[in-house]
C-alpha cells in the first residue's frame, strides 16, 4: 500500500503562497497604522487651530490696534509683522507675537502660549494689518473695517515630508475685523 505525503515541491509551493499572503496583511496593515497616525495628528492639528482661532478672535473683540508702536516699519513690510501690538476697552495692552515655534500672548507682563507645542508647531507666522496706516480720510475705513489676517504655517511635531502618509502640514489664515475706534 503506497502512504499518501506531501512532496517537496508542494511544501514550498504553500510556504511562498504563505509568504506571499503575510506579505500583503502585512502591508495593509502598516498602511492602515499609518492612516491611522495621521487621523490623529489632523485631529489634535484641528484643535489647536480652533484653540488659536477662537482665542485670537476674543482677543480682537477686545482690543484695537496699536498702531503708535509701529512707526514707519508697516510700510516698508506692506504691512505684515510679526508682533501685533494691540491697546483699548479699559485694558493697558497686549501683544501677539510670533516666537519661535509658538504665537505668544502677552498681557500685563504675562506671557502664554497660544500653542501647545506638544500638538503643533509653528513654522512661519505673520499679521498683516488691513490698513496698515491711519487714514486722513475715513472714507476707505466706512468700506473696510480695520482688521488683521493671521496667516501661519503649522505642522506636527517632527514632520518629515517624506512621511506625508504620517505628518500633517498646513496653512492658516483668518482676518479678524476689530472693532472701531472713533
Amino acid at each position: 500500500m503506497k502512504k499518501k505525503a506531501f512532496t517537496l515541491v508542494e511544501i514550498l509551493i504553500a510556504i511562498v503562497l504563505a509568504a506571499i499572503l503575510f506579505t500583503l496583511i502585512f502591508r495593509a496593515y502598516v498602511r492602515i497604522t499609518e492612516i491611522a497616525t495621521r487621523m490623529q495628528h489632523e485631529k489634535q492639528l484641528n484643535a489647536e487651530i480652533t484653540y488659536l482661532t477662537e482665542t485670537v478672535q476674543n482677543i480682537a473683540d477686545t482690543y484695537q490696534i496699536d498702531y503708535s508702536q509701529y512707526g514707519t516699519t508697516l510700510r516698508s513690510t506692506n504691512g505684515r509683522t510679526k508682533s501685533l501690538y494691540l491697546t483699548g476697552n479699559g485694558a493697558s495692552g497686549a501683544a501677539l507675537i510670533f516666537s519661535g515655534d509658538n504665537l505668544l500672548r502677552v498681557d500685563n507682563n504675562e506671557t502664554t502660549s497660544l500653542i501647545s507645542t506638544g500638538s503643533a508647531l509653528i513654522t512661519e507666522g505673520a499679521f498683516k494689518i488691513i490698513p496698515f496706516t491711519k487714514l486722513p480720510t475715513d472714507g476707505f475705513l466706512d468700506i473696510q473695517h480695520p482688521g488683521f489676517r493671521l496667516m501661519a504655517e503649522m505642522q506636527t511635531p517632527k514632520y518629515n515630508p517624506q512621511e506625508r502618509i504620517r505628518d500633517v502640514n498646513t496653512s492658516v489664515q483668518q482676518f479678524y475685523t476689530l472693532q472701531r475706534v472713533e
